[in-house]
């Protein structure tokens, strides 16, 4: 049991950080892919707008504030339950 886990955590812990190694860099591209058109005068970015949208989808607690509790509420209520799902003692 703590061989087979001891792998699935490994694993796992490598699968992410190059996921996010990955979504770190195209979200970068993106952003100056963005910034390039809008300082050229192709587009008009409303970030004011952008960030908020942002701020809804991110505060799970719905207190108005991004914070370590709604980091907490997004592990327990979705990353964890998807990540030990029918994982044996988990």
């Amino acid at each position: 049991n703590v061989g087979f886990g001891g792998v699935c955590g490994f694993t796992s812990g490598y699968a992410a950080k190059q996921i996010g190694k990955m979504a770190a860099f195209a979200s970068g591209c993106t952003f100056i892919f963005l910034q390039g058109l809008a300082y050229a005068g192709f587009i008009e970015i409303k970030w004011a707008k952008v960030e908020k949208k942002l701020e809804e989808v991110v505060d799970v607690d719905q207190n108005g504030k991004v914070d370590m509790n709604d980091a907490v509420a997004l592990w327990n209520k979705r990353i964890k339950p998807m990540l030990t799902y029918h994982m044996p003692h988990a």
